[in-house]
Order: C-alpha cells, then sequence, then structure tokens
C-alpha cells in the first residue's frame, strides 16, 4: 500500500523488502524501516489518498496484463490469417496439408476472432506447401518458414510442426536439422510506454544466431521502431537496436486487413505478399 514499484520499495524499505534481510539485520534496523514505512503511509493519507485503494489499483494492473494477453491471442490470428491468405492469393494450390483448419474466411474482425476463441477455436500450427517448405505458427517465435535438411520431405503439416518445434530452442541443433527461410515476431502492444519492452521481449536471438531473414508485424509502428538505434536513452526516446535485427516490418493492421485494410493500402499488402512469395519459394 505505499503506492511505489518493487524496485522503489527495496531501495526504500531495504529491510522490511526482504525475509533475509530481515533476519540477518538487528532490531534497530527493523525499527527504523518500520517507522519510515509509518511515517510514508502517513505523508500518503494527508496527501488525501487512502492506502487501502492501492490493491483495487493492483487489481487493475492485473486486468490491465490479462487484457494484452487477449489482444496479442487476437493479433496472432490476425497474423496467421494474413499469411494464409497471401499464400492462397499467390499459388491457390500451393498449400498441401494443414496441421489444423484455417479461420474461417467470414471470421476476420478482433469482434468476431475473440468469440472464436472463446468457442474454442484453435489457431492451425503449420502449413505444408508443395514444394516442401513448412510454415509454423509456434508462438516463439511466432511464424516460421522453412524445410528439412536430411533429404526427405515432410509428409505432413503435422511432422513437420512437430520436427521444428523439438528444436526451435535449440539454435545450434536447429541449423543441423532444418533450414529457415525467415522468422518472425507479431506484436501488438499499443501503449507506447511499453511498446520497446514488449518488442525487446520478441528478439531473443540475433539475426546472426538465427542465419536467416527476421520480420516483425505490429499494430503501432513508430518512428523509433521503424529507424531502429543504439540502444542508448535518448532525450525520452529508447532507440532500440532490437529492431535492426528484423529484415522486414509490417504493419499487422494492413496484412490482416480485416476492415479493408489490404484494398486501402495495396501496396503494403502487395509488398507483404512480394516477401512471403520470396520466403515460400513459390
Amino acid at each position: 500500500m505505499t503506492g511505489v514499484s518493487d524496485k522503489q520499495r527495496r531501495s526504500t524499505f531495504p529491510t522490511l523488502s526482504s525475509v533475509t534481510a530481515r533476519r540477518q539485520s538487528d532490531r534497530a534496523a527493523v525499527a527504523a524501516d518500520v517507522v519510515r514505512l509509518n511515517a510514508w503511509l502517513a505523508w500518503v493519507r494527508e496527501q488525501g489518498f487512502e492506502p487501502e485503494r492501492f490493491i483495487d489499483y493492483q487489481r487493475g494492473l492485473t486486468i490491465h496484463g490479462n487484457t494484452q494477453n487477449v489482444s496479442g491471442a487476437v493479433g496472432h490470428v490476425g497474423a496467421v490469417c494474413a499469411f494464409l491468405d497471401a499464400v492462397e492469393e499467390i499459388g491457390p494450390d500451393a498449400i498441401v496439408d494443414m496441421h489444423g483448419a484455417h479461420v474461417d474466411a467470414d471470421t476476420r474482425s478482433p469482434e468476431q476472432i475473440l468469440d472464436w476463441i472463446d468457442a474454442g477455436g484453435k489457431v492451425p500450427k503449420a502449413a505444408l506447401l508443395k514444394n516442401g517448405r513448412a510454415i509454423a505458427f509456434p508462438s516463439d517465435p511466432d511464424v516460421a518458414i522453412f524445410t528439412t535438411l536430411d533429404g526427405k520431405r515432410y509428409a505432413t503439416a503435422a511432422e513437420a510442426h512437430a520436427a521444428y518445434d523439438a528444436v526451435r530452442r535449440q539454435p545450434s541443433l536447429r541449423r543441423q536439422r532444418i533450414h529457415e527461410f525467415v522468422v518472425g515476431e507479431v506484436k501488438t502492444a499499443t501503449d507506447p510506454a511499453n511498446l520497446h519492452e514488449r518488442l525487446a521481449l520478441g528478439s531473443r536471438e540475433t539475426r546472426d544466431e538465427v542465419r536467416t531473414d527476421r520480420f516483425l508485424m505490429m499494430s503501432v509502428l513508430t518512428r523509433e521502431v521503424l529507424r531502429g538505434g543504439t540502444g542508448q536513452q535518448s532525450g525520452r526516446t529508447l532507440e532500440n537496436r532490437d529492431v535492426e535485427r528484423f529484415s522486414d516490418v509490417f504493419n499487422l493492421h494492413f496484412a490482416w486487413g480485416w476492415d479493408g485494410g489490404r484494398t486501402r493500402h495495396p501496396e503494403h499488402w502487395e509488398t507483404f505478399k512480394a516477401r512471403v512469395k520470396l520466403w515460400c519459394g513459390l
């Protein structure tokens, strides 16, 4: 109920904030923290704010986090729709097998997709192309286009997905078993304050480690995201060097196109399709 962050609390009340510190400190150190805490809460009340309200505030933060999880799930489905729609436009017969079913063509808006998820809808895990390449949606990364290196074709999309899932967290083993043409991240952050943080979480491997194209699809594209930077603080803007790891940056809204974005901005959709065509070898 102090109204300060975890880091601030550890700095302001070092003894009370740590069980270990309390056990290792003498009574005087604990007492000093207690006096400081009581004075802090009295000051908060003097400002006209009841500390108990922070409990409701923390519940609100939990709701905010859950909301971001929902928007992320819906955005991921939108990205899957964008990829599969692009492949079907490039080559109607390009997909020979699916591990899971593509979202119905009439289910495209965020509201419809949320209802579809709530009703138990499952995002397709992979699609197998007639040339032997596979598109997987493993969530980390969000999209991967790859093929096997052992000379044998995948028999089904499910087999391709299982092969990728077995090595996706092991870069060295992955390079021995599969060849990746592209891996990509989908970010739905709409809050500028945490946009860069969420972007950094999506760049767990450098392009050198992946040794392939990396793309980024975001619902919000700021100048800093498009430009990248050094990672140093510059005024109020963090120029995120993680962006430099991405060879392509797309606006998720235009590629998803649920409200006509593809037709209103055809240049974005055509650019996206051109890259998908290259990565899929179509």
